[in-house]
């Protein structure tokens, strides 16, 4: 909407994504007031249909050609731009000459008989039943909701016309609502050539009668091929007769993208004369375009196990408990797009596609950019606005670290001797978690101990003494005397003299090795979360 009106091709999109665009536009009076009387049009809709939840917020910033070619002042525009974008989220609605005026008639004529949803609490003449029996959404709810159904269970094309049929969203326009439909390409014809646009999700369709949009809308799906519910994701982690009934939501996203942006084709000065000659315009659209399609495309192969191009030839998709699995990963993803991640899933699972994302993402990139990311549990009962939120703190809590590049895990905790602040204890780089905590602390615990009574070589243990261990490992540095219990409760592991030697020597080096990690703080907190996982793994689904 925002091209047609100023006259511009796609062409002039730098970049578009995430909730970002960059457009690249005369700097002519009639383009500057064009672009704010759109805006605050389109800020009236979204008020009138939405709410004063989502604003469209705008910032311009002027240039010459000069400042796009090998410029001083070419890595300042965006950090210009964003920062009238910052300003311009400050004073809403100062664009629109008549918007005190709107909010009085609007209050003055709320008319008391309207029903307010459920769900975005509008207040309508009209309420519709969703997913249930009861009547409890607006239309445009109750669209948005048949959407996400289709987007993730038909291959379909978007059509954008100005002719309202059965379940349309309504969407903004420049001169009059559209109407957003989802349909099969051979029902095309219904809208009897009242099409304005047409998207394909993610093919090309032959005839180039639709603009290829990339989504990345991968979701499990069970034996009947239908995507699969939060509670059966929960259902089906680790195994089906093991391991905690949980529901893994991770978020995630790339590190210090803007200081990339600004700086990333910019050369050392002391080093190289023409320390700009790589910071052109179209790199930095290429750089835009790239990451964008990372989310949006390669995600989509990772969550289906394909990591062909992905990873080195020789890596496999990551395995924490060694447990055999079919291919496809049993995630959902909610959102990918622009440079950031959301998807829930079975929790082992979750946790092990994060690892193949941060594998790919680091060499897709070559190790110049880095992720942070954030992964708690939940029953899948549990509001997923509220786990967004909670793994959406514990990525705050990665990126407060020094060198970012990290995972955050399980969730947050009330230190009471740092004034009650929050802290997560599980917070490690991709390297340590990978490395350190599975493939070296959890593969050891595999590989020394036996949860199913007594096996050859290995010590048989049963879930409360895993327990006991992790307890003392967390209280040890408040009280030395919580080590000479955790020595207590190795000493009761110690096979009995009847036992045969190869399991007493199995037992005195895990003895070793436990005395070993916990007289070492980083050993003693990566043993601690290896701990904290075989828990979760050895849990009845009932619990």
């Amino acid at each position: 909407e925002y091209l047609e009106q100023i006259g511009l091709s796609r062409a002039n999109v730098l970049y578009s994504g995430g909730g970002h665009f960059y457009i690249l536009a005369p700097n002519i009076e009639d383009t500057k007031k064009a672009i704010d009387k759109l805006q605050a049009k389109m800020n009236r809709w979204l008020m009138e249909n939405i709410g004063i939840n989502l604003y469209l917020a705008i910032g311009m910033a002027e240039c010459s050609a000069n400042n796009l070619m090998k410029s001083e002042a070419q890595g300042n525009l965006f950090a210009i731009v964003n920062k009238k974008l910052k300003d311009d989220k400050t004073i809403r609605y100062s664009k629109d000459e008549d918007f005190l005026e709107y909010i009085f008639n609007v209050e003055k004529e709320k008319d008391t008989a309207k029903k307010e949803c459920n769900i975005c609490h509008n207040l309508v003449d009209k309420l519709w039943k969703y997913n249930s029996d009861e009547e409890i959404a607006c239309e445009f709810c109750l669209n948005l909701y048949k959407l996400g159904q289709d987007i993730l269970t038909q291959d379909l094309v978007f059509v954008i016309s100005e002719e309202k049929i059965d379940g349309g969203i309504k969407i903004f326009g420049k001169d009059k609502d559209l109407y957003m439909y989802a349909v099969n390409i051979e029902d095309i014809d219904m809208f009897k050539g009242k099409i304005l646009r047409i998207y394909s999700k993610n093919n090309l369709l032959e005839n180039d009668l639709a603009i290829r949009l990339y989504l990345a809308d991968y979701s499990a799906k069970n034996e009947n091929d239908e995507v699969m519910t939060f509670d059966d994701l929960a259902k089906s982690s680790c195994k089906t007769d093991k391991g905690i009934k949980r529901l893994g939501v991770l978020r995630l996203d790339v590190d210090d993208l803007g200081i990339a942006f600004s700086s990333g084709f910019v050369s050392d000065k002391d080093k190289i004369e023409d320390n700009l000659r790589y910071a052109t315009l179209s790199r930095y659209a290429d750089l835009s375009k790239d990451i964008s399609m990372f989310f949006k495309v390669a995600i989509n192969k990772i969550c289906a196990g394909d990591l062909t191009g992905c990873v080195d030839f020789e890596e496999k998709a990551f395995n924490i408990f060694g447990i055999a699995k079919a291919k496809k990963r049993k995630v959902n993803i909610i959102y990918a797009g622009g440079d950031d991640l959301f998807l829930v899933g079975a929790w082992d699972e979750v946790l092990e596609v994060a690892i193949d994302i941060n594998r790919a993402f680091k060499q897709f990139t070559n190790g110049k950019l880095t992720l942070s990311a954030g992964m708690a549990m939940f029953s899948p009962t549990y509001p997923i606005s509220k786990m967004a939120e909670i793994a959406g703190l514990l990525i705050q809590m990665s990126k407060n670290r020094k060198d970012k590049n990290s995972i955050a895990l399980f969730g947050m905790e009330t230190n009471l001797k740092a004034n009650g602040q929050l802290e997560c204890k599980h917070i490690y780089t991709w390297a340590d978690f990978e490395m350190k905590v599975c493939k070296e602390k959890m593969n050891y615990l595999l590989a020394r101990l036996s949860f199913d009574g007594d096996k050859f070589n290995k010590l048989s243990v049963g879930k409360s003494l895993i327990y006991r261990l992790m307890d003392l490992i967390q209280l040890a540095d408040e009280d030395k005397l919580n080590i000479a219990r955790f020595a207590y409760v190795l000493a009761r592991m110690q096979p009995k003299q009847d036992k045969d030697e190869q399991k007493r020597k199995v037992y005195e080096d895990f003895v070793s090795k436990m005395y070993q990690w916990i007289n070492n703080n980083e050993d003693k907190k990566q043993l601690a979360t290896a701990l904290n996982l075989l828990v979760y793994y050895l849990r009845d689904k009932k619990e």
